[in-house]
């Protein structure tokens, strides 16, 4: 196989490795570099003609170049070295000319020594196609670049800056957080709020302050801005000694001064910001009312008394006028964002979820292949990052998707039990399922409040002799209706012979390779049909991705200590993912390889387009609403996305066994109607219509 090398072909190997390790930047000069050194110093030595060394290769002068190298055989590389030397001295090269050269020569005969073909490599086994990952697919350009809102520009950013925080609204600030979260706050009369509607309560009031002190009343001192600016407090000793007409129009004063605040920041989003959704004015509303009733808490005892105070009962009245409003949208199918800037567009008679399987998740999966299409091993690091995108991916693609929350705060044992349990075989790998006494609970009611995966060999009264995978949700945004969500993944088997499990498996243990390689060792874990093989990890998988900063939970009991940590790490940071980076992670990703922006949340309306599209049965369609968290009727009214054809699609096909004798007679009517109607519009054309359309059809004039 060696014979059949020649130099070429491990130079465009060398190339194409450069290319997919290095950032476009780098990737660029170490080419340039190393072809230089190749092509002006060491060529010339092995027989390349040039008129003149020391001038700047013409393009006719590079094809002989690539055309000399087809004829070297591999085993040229063993005299590179030296030949380099020499090209250098023939060249009399200055200092930092062989520094830089020198340093490309050995970055590639480093890379070289690792490959099968090089000489004396024969134990190493040859690049098999399946283990060799496909070209990765960029050249779509940015996909920042690619704006899902692009017609409406770049929006303000207003946000409160932290420098512009006085000590005065740093203590409100942090006396409304707990009294929307805090399970023990006193002066709330309603139940506690989940920790991520509370944070986006809390960033909308910075949103807000941040309009007020920048664009409304930029001469107003930081130092002066509290919360009352936003929302003024009129209490019962305010009004104290009123007449009820004065008290009426201290009221309305302040009824009138909130509307027209209300309707500044309104203008100010869709003039300045671009932003003219209810949706946006109803988030903005909301995030007001929830101020209000901290700001008036002391004046109520139960939550009905909060509609007796007037500037509430008009954040209400706005706040209906928005939810109509967000109906008629709902109703009209408008979206604020660029829909077909994320959503696929499939071929004729597929789903937009099965291309979206085929299209971007199975490439994904090619891509956690250990070797680079050149056939080098990829670095332990890239791999771990491949099968990270991928099982994101999966978690929403290929399996029922839930909210990007779940798989973000995903929690994964890093202990067992030292006694093996009795249901664990002897050859089987064990992810346990903490006991509950070591997880997250509620404070409210002590509810488990966590995510877990995990792998177990018997699950609700069903064995399973090669163990199977759960995940079981008990934190998401409605858990309150839903309640504990648990289910099996399927061990999906692909094409190739690969199963789910081996790419959950490879990213919490890493990938072992069997192979001669000059430090490798014998394989020693839990699999028995690799247990004493030659060879060594190639990835520690999620390992790779840890750092100092990642999160670990630990829980000591009287006897034993449980150790528990994020399942998706961020391998920028080494911590869990913020929405925003999960986000960027899903569009950058189907970007680069379909040139559309899909977010996590867009699997959940392709998932139930896809279920009615199939037209699933009402147990399956209960099924599936109970996988994704929410009901059949919010599947229907928020993420069904058919088209009109699809939705008649199930009634014409009954109607069709209704009526039996019509189904033959449809197909010709509809031709004959089509003739019908290409007859008329065909005699009503011109002479120079008529011509054209027989140069299209590829016909003479009539005789």
């Amino acid at each position: 196989m060696k014979a059949s090398v020649h130099l070429k072909q491990v130079v465009d190997d060398f190339l194409s490795h450069v290319r997919s390790n290095y950032s476009a930047t780098q990737a660029e000069r170490i080419i340039n570099e190393f072809l230089t050194a190749l092509y002006r110093y060491v060529l010339p030595v092995w027989g390349l003609k040039r008129k003149d060394l020391q001038a700047k290769m013409q393009a006719a002068e590079k094809q002989e170049a690539e055309a000399l190298l087809k004829t070297l055989a591999v085993e040229m590389l063993l005299n590179l070295p030296a030949a380099f030397e020499q090209g250098l001295d023939l060249l009399k090269a200055t200092k930092s000319s062989r520094s830089t050269y020198g340093g490309r020569i050995r970055l590639f005969l480093k890379w070289a020594k690792n490959q099968y073909y090089y000489p004396g490599n024969s134990g190493f086994t040859p690049r098999s196609p399946d283990e060799c990952r496909p070209k990765m697919r960029h050249g779509r350009g940015d996909w920042k670049a690619f704006s899902l809102m692009e017609e409406k520009g770049k929006q303000l950013s207003y946000r409160l800056k932290s420098a512009d925080i006085s000590p005065q609204v740093r203590q409100q600030l942090a006396q409304f957080l707990s009294f929307m979260a805090d399970l023990d706050d006193l002066d709330r009369c309603f139940d506690e709020l989940e920790e991520s509607t509370a944070s986006g309560y809390y960033k909308g009031v910075l949103l807000w302050l941040g309009w007020t002190l920048y664009y409304d009343d930029p001469s107003l001192n930081p130092a002066e801005l509290t919360l009352k600016t936003l929302l003024p407090q009129i209490f019962e000793d305010n009004l104290e000694g009123l007449t009820a007409k004065q008290r009426k129009a201290t009221w309305k004063k302040a009824e009138r001064e909130l509307e027209a605040r209300i309707n500044r920041y309104f203008e100010f989003l869709r003039v300045q910001n671009n932003a003219d959704s209810p949706r946006t004015r109803l988030l903005k509303l909301a995030t007001l009312l929830i101020l209000a009733k901290f700001l008036y808490a002391s004046e109520v005892e139960e939550k009905a008394d909060y509609r007796s105070i007037p500037l509430i009962r008009t954040i209400l009245k706005r706040m209906e006028t928005e939810q109509k409003a967000v109906k008629v949208w709902e109703k009209a199918r408008h979206y604020v964002a660029d829909q077909s800037r994320k959503w696929p567009e499939p071929p004729a008679g597929q789903t937009v979820l099965e291309y979206t399987q085929e299209s971007v998740i199975e490439p994904l999966r090619l891509e956690c292949r250990p070797r680079q299409s050149t056939g080098d091993f990829c670095k332990g690091r890239i791999i771990a990052k491949s099968l990270l995108f991928y099982l994101l991916f999966t978690d929403v693609g290929l399996l029922p998707p839930g909210r990007q929350q779940e798989p973000r705060s995903y929690r994964i044992a890093l202990s067992c039990p030292l006694k093996r349990p009795d249901t664990v075989p002897m050859e089987g790998v064990y992810w346990p399922l903490p006991p509950d006494w070591t997880r997250e609970k509620r404070q409210r009611d002590g509810s488990l409040n966590d995510n877990f995966l995990f792998k177990v060999y018997h699950y609700e009264g069903e064995s399973y002799e090669q163990g199977v995978w759960i995940r079981e949700k008990c934190r998401y945004k409605t858990q309150k209706h839903h309640g504990k969500r648990a289910g099996v993944i399927d061990n999906i088997m692909f094409e190739d012979g690969q199963c789910l499990y081996d790419y959950i498996e490879r990213y919490l243990c890493g990938q072992w390779y069997v192979g001669d390689f000059r430090q490798g060792h014998r394989y020693d874990w839990w699999k028995a049909d690799l247990r004493g093989s030659y060879g060594k990890w190639l990835s520690q998988g999620r390992a790779e991705l840890c750092s100092a900063d990642t999160p670990v939970f630990m829980r000591e009991g009287k006897s034993e200590v449980w150790v528990s940590s994020y399942l998706f790490i961020n391998p920028k940071s080494g911590k869990p993912f913020t929405d925003v980076q999960m986000s960027d992670l899903f569009a950058r990703n189907s970007f680069r390889i379909l040139g559309k922006r899909i977010t996590p949340h867009t699997f959940r309306y392709m998932w139930v387009t896809w279920a009615f599209q199939m037209g699933l049965s009402d147990a399956e369609l209960e099924s599936l609403a109970t996988g994704m968290g929410l009901t059949v009727k919010t599947m229907r009214k928020m993420y069904e996305r058919c088209s009109l054809i699809e939705k008649n699609r199930l009634i014409n096909k009954a109607m069709r066994k209704l009526f039996p004798w019509q189904v033959q007679q449809e197909p010709s009517q509809e031709q004959g109607d089509r003739l019908a109607h290409l007859k008329e519009s065909i005699s009503k054309m011109s002479s120079a219509e008529l011509e054209e359309l027989r140069k299209m059809l590829g016909t003479g004039p009539a005789a």
